[in-house]
């Protein structure tokens, strides 16, 4: 079997897949960084290939978040994988373009644009930050 027959079959195989949705709420911020990467990490390697992150609560994303989901959306792209953000304010849409890529990034306004089955995903440690005063 050709590569590009294993990368088709696998992108029919995860197309199949239900969306996992992980909802952020608040600020993604360097100190909130580790356990989102661990949680969306543990997710990907549980073989979750369909990805998407709610950001319609989210007010805040810092650089090294973006450097670290546009990674992880390269790796989803490079085993057939997808990864979507949500409501992603404009602003936020602008610093993916200018400091990383949406090469492998998909934007929609709600999850009802998301194709398939949707699995929210609970959490042992709930991504709720406490607001900043």
């Amino acid at each position: 079997m050709s590569n590009s027959n294993a990368v088709n079959y696998s992108q029919e195989k995860t197309q199949t897949q239900p969306w996992s949705l992980v909802p952020l709420r608040n600020r993604l911020d360097a100190a909130a960084l580790s356990e989102v990467s661990m949680e969306l990490g543990d997710l990907m390697a549980a073989g979750h290939h369909r990805l998407a992150l709610d950001l319609k609560n989210n007010r805040f994303i810092c650089l090294q978040a973006i450097y670290y989901l546009v990674g992880l959306a390269e790796a989803l792209a490079a085993i057939g994988g997808e990864f979507v953000l949500i409501a992603c304010a404009e602003k936020t849409k602008r610093h993916f373009e200018i400091y990383g890529s949406l090469k492998h990034i998909r934007v929609v306004r709600s999850e009802s644009e998301l194709s398939g089955e949707i699995n929210r995903v609970s959490r042992s440690v709930p991504l709720d930050l406490q607001e900043l005063p």
